[in-house]
């Protein structure tokens, strides 16, 4: 794809992040409309109305992922995982899509496989961490790391999709206290 191709598919992300915002929904006029191209030019980027919804789900498991799961985090691993929580706790705080994609059942089937691959992508990097957390000895030797990882991500998961539900939010650095409490639990038992 050209460059110029490139720029117009990231305003049409753009338009159709912030419509999803606005409206809890994408509107294919709208969107175009608010990226300054034609429907039909929109349809030349992405065939079809769930394809743009796909896409903007996959963005935002993008910007997670590499602010979270993937971070370079310095230090032993308490340290690393206590601020990978942190971030992840603010990452989702600030980020506007975060209520509208993690708090409530995907109906759709795309996004609903988006969202199951990306959470199991976040388990088995979850696993591989504990594996080799296990193998320089910071870990007990008998956890099970696939289960951990799992268990870990998932769990995290629920716990910040229930705080942004919440009238009064926890603020981020007590959830993200809480949060690491609860993993540091799992994995020393």
């Amino acid at each position: 794809m050209s460059s110029r191709g490139l720029r117009t598919r990231e305003r049409i992300l753009a338009a159709a992040e912030q419509d999803l915002i606005a409206h809890d929904g994408i509107d294919i006029v709208r969107v175009a409309s608010a990226a300054g191209i034609s429907v039909g030019g929109l349809y030349h980027h992405f065939a079809a109305k769930d394809d743009l919804l796909a896409a903007v789900v996959t963005a935002f498991h993008a910007r997670h992922n590499e602010q979270v799961i993937y971070a370079e985090i310095p230090g032993p691993w308490r340290e690393r995982e206590r601020e990978r929580i942190r971030r992840s706790v603010r990452f989702h705080y600030a980020d506007p899509l975060a209520p509208l994609l993690v708090t409530r059942a995907v109906t759709d089937a795309q996004i609903a496989r988006i969202d199951a691959q990306e959470l199991a992508r976040a388990a088995r990097a979850s696993a591989a961490n504990l594996a080799a957390a296990q193998r320089n000895g910071e870990l007990p030797a008998t956890l099970d790391c696939d289960l951990a990882g799992a268990m870990l991500m998932g769990g995290s998961r629920q716990v910040i999709a229930r705080a942004l539900t919440l009238k009064r939010r926890p603020a981020a650095s007590r959830l993200a206290d809480e949060l690491w409490a609860m993993c540091a639990a799992i994995v020393d038992a």
